[in-house]
């Protein structure tokens, strides 16, 4: 009866460690459950302390460039209205206020060719006056703002090119000036597509003739 009772009480203490192991086990992957959200968010950024303090910053960068914007869209009109009175006077601005560099030419020159082309307030008229101009910084910029456009596609025919060049200014009625805007103008076709038009003395005839008619 001993080793009886010796038996019974042995079996029990092994059921009794079989379960306290599974309930154990149990235990911990219920703890592992209950961290997986927790792991989760952190994984895709929430619970995070300092996002409050990341989106304020991302706003604040918003905000201030916002402002920045409308600051410089506020001096480029500013700059539209003198230019319009008179060139020289917009771009004395322009430079002054930091837009427009004096040195390097071609950043100078890069420079009076976004003014011209990005600023919606200019006159055309007090472009082309500017471009067809006899100083030599308009005659610069004419061959720049022209050598910056782009008649490469192939289903740019002549008139097409010819209204490209033109939507972005109204030329002098001045002959010397419709003749040096025409012959930058071959010159440049003439180069973009050359199979085409690589005659660049009979494009400028051409275009010359056709603005006459």
């Amino acid at each position: 009866m001993l080793r009886n009772a010796e038996s019974t009480l042995e079996s029990r203490q092994d059921d009794d460690d079989s379960n306290s192991k599974g309930d154990l086990s149990l235990m911990m992957e219920q703890e592992a459950d209950a961290d997986a959200p927790i792991n989760e968010r952190k994984a895709n950024g929430q619970g995070n302390a300092s996002q409050p303090e990341a989106l304020a910053t991302a706003e604040s960068m918003d905000a201030k460039q916002q402002m920045q914007n409308r600051l410089y869209k506020s001096e480029m009109n500013k700059a539209a209205g003198k230019f319009n009175l008179k060139p020289k006077n917009g771009l004395k601005y322009l430079t002054e206020k930091g837009y427009l560099p004096k040195e390097p030419k071609e950043e100078m020159l890069k420079g009076i060719c976004k003014f011209l082309k990005g600023t919606p307030a200019l006159s055309a008229t007090a472009i082309g006056e500017f471009l067809g101009g006899d100083a030599e910084l308009s005659r610069e910029a004419l061959s720049y703002y022209i050598d910056d456009l782009d008649f490469t596609s192939k289903d740019l025919g002549f008139v097409d090119a010819l209204k490209l060049l033109l939507q972005g200014f109204r030329i002098p009625g001045e002959g010397q000036q419709v003749d040096r805007f025409m012959e930058k103008f071959g010159e440049k076709l003439s180069r973009d597509r050359p199979e085409e038009f690589g005659n660049a003395e009979g494009v400028y005839l051409l275009a010359y003739a056709t603005l006459m008619l």
